[in-house]
């Protein structure tokens, strides 16, 4: 087992893959972003349009510096869970990008 911090896990790396090239949509209008672009494995955009860097790791979702645990709940499906207000949010998928 390495000790880079550029190493995934084999099933990070099938979720980014699996999340990647996608459009997803908030089901709930509470949701952190309502809407999600994820163009690259480090990089999304929300409903404003604007590029952001973020990371995928460890079954976490990075975002401004907070980690939220991702799930995938089927093939066109995940929920995040936003640890500070402890509510669980989730995501259709749209479409390709």
């Amino acid at each position: 087992m390495g000790t880079g911090s550029s190493e995934i896990s084999s099933e990070d790396k099938a979720i980014k893959e699996w999340l990647v090239g996608k459009e997803w949509k908030a089901e709930n209008g509470a949701a952190p972003f309502s809407l999600l672009k994820i163009f690259s494995a480090d990089s999304c955009s929300y409903a404003t349009g604007k590029q952001h860097h973020r990371t995928f790791k460890n079954g976490e979702f990075e975002n401004f510096g907070a980690t939220w645990p991702l799930t995938k709940i089927n093939d066109s499906t995940f929920s995040i869970y936003v640890k500070p207000t402890q509510k669980t949010y989730s995501y259709k998928l749209v479409g390709n990008l």
